[in-house]
């Protein structure tokens, strides 16, 4: 799904929706969901309501993506 035409862009944890899963709003009031990286999920804690962190977007579904790192 992600692949060399994603975009990293920054947003903010609005929900938490369980199993590393999460809501996130970007700066233009765009609503995603999230995962976490794969390599990620054993050595992250978990994400709080208004933690600011980078996502990777595909420009095929910009509904959903992957956060790859924490602000």
């Amino acid at each position: 799904m992600f692949f060399q035409d994603s975009f990293e862009v920054v947003g903010e944890v609005r929900m938490v929706l369980g199993n590393q899963i999460y809501r996130v709003l970007l700066p233009n009031r765009h609503l995603l969901i999230v995962h976490v990286e794969k390599r990620w999920r054993l050595t992250t804690p978990d994400f709080k309501v208004g933690d600011r962190v980078t996502l990777q977007v595909s420009p095929f579904d910009l509904s959903q993506g992957k956060i790859v790192k924490m602000e």
